[in-house]
């Protein structure tokens, strides 16, 4: 936290200061987290292997949606259902 006020230089209320400290600390997260995929990723090619997820998928994963769900959802995209 004592990092991110160093950099914030935003309004000075405690509503915007917790909210940046939140988002620097979730910016924060992320990058170490990608820092540790790629040396893993690279360790893992040094033996010949591969990871099978991206990183995008597994910071942030697809929802799943059914065959029917995804129709309903073009239908009420293109205005309602088409004959």
């Amino acid at each position: 936290m004592w990092l991110a006020l160093g950099t914030y230089v935003g309004p000075r209320t405690a509503h915007a200061l917790f909210r940046y400290v939140a988002a620097y600390v979730t910016q924060r997260s992320e990058e170490k987290a990608f820092r540790v995929y790629v040396t893993d990723s690279l360790w893992y090619q040094a033996q010949g292997k591969a990871l099978r997820d991206r990183f995008a998928d597994l910071m942030h994963p697809r929802k799943e949606i059914d065959v029917e769900e995804a129709i309903d959802m073009v239908e009420r995209q293109l205005g309602g259902e088409q004959e």
